[in-house]
């Protein structure tokens, strides 16, 4: 009987000893719950994309030109560059509105940054004063040209229109003298052709801009010089 109690005593002594065992085990070796991907069982978004939204994102992205043409890089004095994107204008719409032909053979319609020209085509407005000068001044000077297009931080309007700052040469600076002497969008204000309209974020001329309006204005150049109308 002695035995018998003993033995039993033993196999619960070992019991004890081996649940002990596991659970040091489970603090020196901790086990870590395996990482779930929250994803897991979703259907791919790709799968899903529709054509029209695709086609709908690429008038947002800025045609890439081919070889070695595909933009030119101006160095300025202060060592900062300008990205160029040279092409042809094609066509003219109005006084702000062109047509581009890249290097690459694709064409852009082109939206000038920084200002506003009487409007020619609107379904309300019709034609404004000054519209029709405008829109010949712009093709006089740009119509055949090889230009140089310069984008600020927005590339694009909501029409997908390409938005830009146009140079008639290559800039050597983006100095007073360099905007006045060669960049288009500068020319329309100071020549009255146009008034300042600023939509941010595209606003790295704006401040020259604003001053080639007031001369223009002060000057009764172009559109500022029909009395009653602005």
């Amino acid at each position: 009987m002695k035995r018998s109690n003993w033995s039993f005593r033993r196999y619960i002594l070992y019991i004890v000893v081996f649940l002990a065992l596991i659970w040091a085990e489970s603090l020196v070796h901790p086990r870590i719950a395996p990482k779930v991907d929250p994803n897991a069982g979703k259907p791919s978004n790709t799968a899903g994309i529709n054509k029209d939204d695709e086609k709908n994102r690429s008038l947002y992205r800025l045609p890439q030109t081919k070889g070695k043409t595909r933009d030119f890089t101006s160095e300025q004095g202060n060592g900062e560059q300008i990205r160029l994107i040279p092409g042809t204008v094609t066509r003219t719409v109005d006084g702000d509105t062109v047509y581009v032909r890249l290097v690459s053979g694709d064409e852009e319609k082109v939206r000038l940054t920084g200002v506003n020209t009487p409007e020619i085509h609107h379904p309300q407005k019709g034609v404004e004063p000054y519209g029709r000068e405008a829109a010949d001044y712009t093709r006089s000077h740009l119509s055949g040209k090889k230009v140089y297009l310069e984008t600020d931080i927005s590339e694009r309007d909501k029409y997908g229109r390409l938005l830009a700052y146009v140079w008639m040469a290559r800039p050597s600076s983006t100095t007073d003298s360099e905007i006045r002497a060669k960049m288009f969008n500068a020319r329309l204000l100071l020549d009255g052709y146009g008034q300042l309209m600023t939509v941010p974020p595209n606003v790295k001329y704006a401040d020259y801009f604003q001053n080639y309006q007031r001369e223009a204005r002060e000057n009764n150049l172009g559109l500022w010089g029909i009395k009653g109308t602005f």
